[in-house]
């Protein structure tokens, strides 16, 4: 098709292509009211960024990346591939802990944490005794393992190369700087009595550490080693055991985030195109006499 030439008024009119591929040319150039032209790129820029989506809050969720158990009174025992781990003294007085990490590598660096929900189901308790189970940061990257000690796991099996244990972060050569794993303070506790669901929150105002554990972990992926869940560990039957990510899928550790993206940068640039053409427009616009 030969090109037609198209003279448009100087002021007011922009060009642009029409469709009318049912006459048989599929584009011919038209003059275009800018007034109209300049609502058009308003209303695309709206539909396709819409007042305030590019920080809109979205909802996600996360399965346990790994999770473990370790035993003060057999501490070359592991348990990273079973399925439940544990918190608190046995009925010896023998201590318990869980360890648990989500992968949050799909999150954004930058992206701001409005609130944290972790969900964890108990599937036996030597009472209904309400106990305190609060998540402390670990400080130091272990590995899961492959050892599974089957039964009620109370006890651990022998680790092997990979597993974590409680005077080891790694078998066979990472040691823990801290036996029983190296972790922070408390940064949420929640009271767990008999079978069930259990949930820790965070948000702006409430459990505001718990918070802050994530934030950290989006910004700086490296420093993400998880939770150290830790039980009572005074008296004894204070422990509480937890369904793993290896147990039954329905009872799995579950994390739920609402989360202010950072929006990719093709979107600032697409939004500042926008912005830039609808002041060129503006700038462009007849004048009406009063």
């Amino acid at each position: 098709m030969n090109p037609v030439e198209l003279s448009c008024p100087d002021r007011g009119w922009l060009t642009g292509p029409e469709s009318v591929a049912a006459q048989g040319d599929p584009f011919i150039p038209r003059c275009i009211p800018l007034a109209i032209s300049t609502k058009r790129l308003a209303g695309l820029i709206a539909v396709t960024f819409g007042a305030g989506d590019v920080h809109a809050i979205e909802t996600l969720s996360f399965s346990a990346s790994k999770d473990a158990a370790i035993y003060n009174n057999a501490t070359s025992n592991a348990n990273g591939a079973g399925v439940s781990f544990l918190a608190g003294n046995n009925g010896s007085g023998q201590t318990r802990r869980g360890l648990i990490r989500f992968d949050l590598s799909s999150i954004v660096p930058g992206s701001t944490v409005e609130s944290v929900r972790l969900e964890l189901y108990v599937d036996q308790s030597p009472n209904a005794t309400a106990r305190a189970i609060s998540l402390h940061p670990i400080r130091e990257s272990w590995t899961e393992g492959s050892t599974d000690p089957g039964g009620l796991q109370g006890q651990g099996a022998a680790g092997s190369a990979g597993d974590v244990t409680w005077s080891s972060r790694s078998l066979p050569s990472l040691a823990w700087t801290t036996p029983g794993g190296t972790f922070g303070s408390a940064s949420a506790s929640a009271s767990v009595t008999g079978v069930g669901w259990y949930a820790w929150e965070a948000t702006s105002s409430m459990n505001v550490a718990m918070l802050e554990d994530i934030q950290n972990w989006i910004d700086a992926p490296a420093t993400n080693a998880g939770w150290m869940i830790v039980g009572v560990e005074s008296g004894t039957s204070t422990v509480k055991r937890f369904v793993s990510s290896e147990g039954d899928p329905a009872f799995a550790p579950k994390l739920t985030l609402t989360v202010v993206p950072v929006p990719e940068p093709e979107t600032y640039a697409l939004f500042a195109a926008g912005l830039v053409l609808l002041g060129v427009a503006a700038r462009r616009r007849p004048r009406t006499s009063v």
